[in-house]
């Protein structure tokens, strides 16, 4: 018996949508709003992830179990998912590290595995080149992430999608 099957994906998919009419009353920021940031909204921040990641986690497992012939709740899993998650996310340019590492490991095997005249010039010039074409792409990744965490963690869309989360888990039920 899988576990996705029966009623524990609609508890989980009513779990998830409390989360969201937390975040949707509550509010996940605070000092960008001009509140001051409390200890709640710090704590509401963390569970938004974890319930994020869970959403997320359980989607991918009720594919890999294929549990999900109610395809509308694990689009809700997916839709929760990333509104809880995305927005979570820190600010870090983890596109530009990966970028860098990826763009020295192919100088390298440039280096090492061409047998040219001017090898470095030719490592050096490839390394460059792979690096700015992987940042421009990571920089198209990263804005289009954000602009799918800002619209789907938005309170609002939230909150209609916490409602919708619960009359699909209690219709499931």
């Amino acid at each position: 018996m899988a576990i996705t099957s029966g009623e524990l994906s609609s508890v989980m998919l009513i779990v998830g949508a409390l989360v969201a009419l937390a975040i949707a009353v509550f509010g996940r920021k605070g000092l960008k709003e001009g509140k001051k940031d409390t200890e709640f909204n710090k704590k509401l921040r963390i569970v938004s992830g974890i319930a994020g990641v869970a959403m997320i986690g359980w989607a991918f497992l009720m594919i890999y179990e294929e549990t999900w012939t109610q395809f509308l709740m694990l689009l809700m899993f997916i839709l929760l998912g990333i509104g809880l998650m995305l927005p979570v996310l820190p600010r870090t340019n983890l596109g530009t590290i990966m970028a860098l590492l990826v763009a020295a490991f192919v100088g390298y095997l440039t280096f090492e595995y061409v047998d040219m005249n001017n090898i470095i010039w030719i490592a050096l010039i490839v390394t460059l080149v792979v690096f700015f074409a992987l940042f421009l792409i990571f920089r198209v990744v990263a804005a289009s992430t954000t602009l799918i965490g800002s619209t789907v963690g938005s309170r609002w869309v939230l909150l209609v999608l916490a409602i919708t989360s619960i009359a699909i888990a209690v219709w499931a039920w």
